[in-house]
């Protein structure tokens, strides 16, 4: 337990020195491990709960960037007169997570759909891929499944014909729950999820004025294929609409309303939106202490003393090169790539191939797309590195050279309280030597769109030499590159960065035709939400902390052994580490954790004088607080550093 805190308290100081000046994450919460199981009887009376850490929903207030929301669902728009108000906590214990919600309520009650009383609850499962979409959009490889947690007063022929009678409990519905409507459950659903209830008053029954009720399901972690118990940690996947109706028993069409409000995702089939990260860690427990505060998805550095880029495509300016930028990685199928995604991204993120010419043909050229990223002043930069040998320039999105950069707006909302969200897409256009860059989406020159008039985005795409725009992949191309700036005053930033709060997502399109037609295809790869309307808004942060820094030095060598520092810091699973040397010499790096055990020792080798940079991948070390020491052997002075860990 000692070693456990040590740690804790380590890590903390540390992601306190990175974020302290970042807004606590509000898609993010922690499960703390109780000392034992939770009886599940609906009573929330076991001290564990009091030790669990809160969300607070409240409808009508956003309860939850980027997200949560509310929505009414009366008949007849009107105010609540008894608006829901809910406090969710969560507990681990060995595989099960337990979630407690007591619900604040003057009138409890059943009803029909979209006026009952009741949660819809969606868990996202951590393994399970190849996600059959409705609607005919196909098949998405690599995108995990959800499924749907239904507990409710629900009158419905599928669920309780019975709910609103006096005295009637709620009504277990859902995947691995449907038991006959309004019959006794199978035990074989049980393992996979229960519920208890208990209710503070009367429920369908509207003579005396109800206090609330209260829940507290258990959920079986490793049918989700979530392991709660490793070293590392997890994060669970979960979203809640919470619904509310009252004065219907008996109705009453004066007073009568129905509503709900939800935390990340309204839905509980089809998994969209955002979703709640739930953080698990065996250290973290009900008497450990403050929880570490969550990192956010991705770090965005400034630009420091760097000029803004020229904007014309090329990623030519020094900015661009420096080993401190921000880095994503996209590539079609590629797993690898994938898991070195932090957090829940490498579970939301995922590839898809669309039907072309009626079908899909095999994919011959799995290109590599490198976004970059930074800050400056009033704009975010992003530039993309694309190796492509088939570059074209086709208007259908299923066959794109391009991307979509998904971002929410900061000062508009949609269904009361989600964050608006613009598709920034911009694609290959021209023919030849003569390269194009074709806005779409939010951006498109049509009338109405968010920027038809260019004025909020700019961006301009180049063609690598070597590569000729056409439709046949009659000579191999080499790529292309491109350069984004957005304004974020045109996103709702006061002034510049703001809070530092950016939710934004990335998708590349590959588009690759050949002769005959039947072996063009095309390809889209997405880093978190695939589009708008899907799961999966990253927390990115501007840290105002992190500047890339300009070598003013120019030739000039150090006079010390210094330690420039790791980026990007916290990491997962690598980071590069930046050191000054005075002269040439062997340089060897040591890494301990907090008990001052070595853990890796790595021979770097013989190094020439000036800046020098070293990658080192903990692919297989657990999330916390490590040492490094860097020595040079020609003097055998060393520097130290700290780096956090984050899975």
């Amino acid at each position: 337990m000692k070693r456990a805190l040590f740690m804790m308290i380590a890590c903390a100081l540390l992601a306190l020195d990175a974020f302290g000046q970042m807004i606590p994450r509000q898609d993010a919460t922690w499960a703390r491990r109780a000392p034992s199981a939770i009886t599940l009887d609906g009573v929330m009376n076991e001290t564990a709960w009091a030790q669990a850490e809160s969300i607070n929903v409240v409808y009508g207030l956003i309860g939850g960037l980027p997200g949560s929301g509310w929505k009414d669902e009366s008949p007849t728009p009107r105010t609540p007169g008894d608006p829901t108000r809910a406090t969710l906590k969560f507990l681990i214990f060995n595989d099960s997570l337990y979630v407690g919600i007591r619900v604040r309520d003057s009138s409890v009650g059943g009803g029909p759909f979209n006026a009952f009383d009741g949660f819809l609850m969606n868990m996202r499962y951590r393994q399970a891929t190849g996600f059959q979409y409705s609607g005919g959009e196909g098949r998405t490889w690599n995108t995990h499944q959800s499924y749907e947690a239904f507990y409710a007063w629900i009158k419905e022929s599928w669920g309780d014909p019975d709910a609103d009678l006096p005295g009637r409990m709620p009504h277990f519905a859902g995947f691995h729950s449907n038991p006959t409507p309004g019959g006794p459950r199978p035990d074989t659903s049980k393992l996979v999820w229960d519920a208890a209830t208990t209710v503070q008053g009367a429920q369908n029954v509207d003579a005396t004025i109800d206090q609330g009720y209260t829940s507290e399901f258990k959920f079986n972690l490793r049918h989700k294929s979530y392991d709660v118990s490793q070293a590392a940690g997890e994060v669970i996947m979960f979203s809640i609409s919470i619904y509310d109706a009252d004065w219907r028993w008996p109705i009453n069409l004066g007073r009568t309303y129905g509503n709900r409000t939800w935390v990340q995702c309204p839905w509980g089939s089809d998994a969209n939106i955002n979703h709640l990260r739930i953080h698990t860690n065996p250290s973290v427990t009900t008497t450990s202490g403050p929880v570490p505060p969550i990192a956010p998805d991705l770090v965005i550095p400034g630009a420091g003393a760097y000029p803004a880029p020229n904007m014309d495509g090329g990623l030519l300016e020094a900015v661009w090169g420096n080993p401190g930028i921000g880095t994503l990685t996209l590539k079609y199928g590629d797993a690898a790539t994938r898991n070195a995604y932090p957090t829940t991204a490498r579970y939301r993120s995922g590839h898809f191939q669309p039907e072309v010419n009626g079908g899909r043909a095999t994919v011959q050229d799995v290109n590599t797309a490198v976004v970059k990223y930074f800050y400056k002043d009033d704009a975010l930069y992003l530039g993309f590195d694309v190796q492509d040998q088939v570059v074209q320039s086709v208007a259908s999105n299923a066959r794109w050279d391009g991307f979509t950069v998904t971002v929410c707006q900061r000062n508009a909302v949609e269904d009361g309280g989600i964050l608006l969200r613009r598709e920034l897409s911009f694609r290959v256009g021209g023919a030849g030597t003569s390269m194009l860059t074709v806005r779409e989406n939010d951006l498109a020159a049509q009338s109405g769109r968010w920027d038809s008039a260019a004025t909020r985005v700019l961006v301009t795409m180049a063609r690598k030499s070597g590569t000729t725009i056409d439709t046949i992949g009659a000579t191999p191309d080499v790529g292309y590159t491109a350069e984004m700036r957005i304004r974020l005053d045109s996103l709702g930033y006061p002034g510049g960065r703001g809070d530092g709060i950016v939710f934004f997502s990335v998708k590349h399109f590959d588009g690759d035709s050949f002769t005959p037609v039947t072996q063009s295809y095309g390809t889209q790869t997405w880093f978190m939400r695939q589009e708008a309307h899907r799961d999966g808004a990253a927390w990115a942060w501007m840290n105002p902390n992190i500047v890339l820094a300009v070598d003013e030095q120019g030739n000039q060598l150090p006079d010390a052994f210094t330690l420039v520092g790791n980026y990007p810091n916290p990491f997962n699973p690598s980071t590069t580490i930046r050191f000054m040397l005075p002269q040439r010499s062997e340089v060897k790096l040591e890494v301990f954790n907090v008990l001052g055990q070595r853990v890796a020792l790595n021979n770097l080798g013989e190094r020439q004088a000036g800046e020098q940079n070293v990658a080192f991948d903990a692919g297989n070390l657990a999330t916390g607080l490590y040492n490094y020491r860097l020595t040079m052997a020609t003097t055998n002075a060393t520097v130290a550093g700290k780096m956090l860990l984050v899975k």
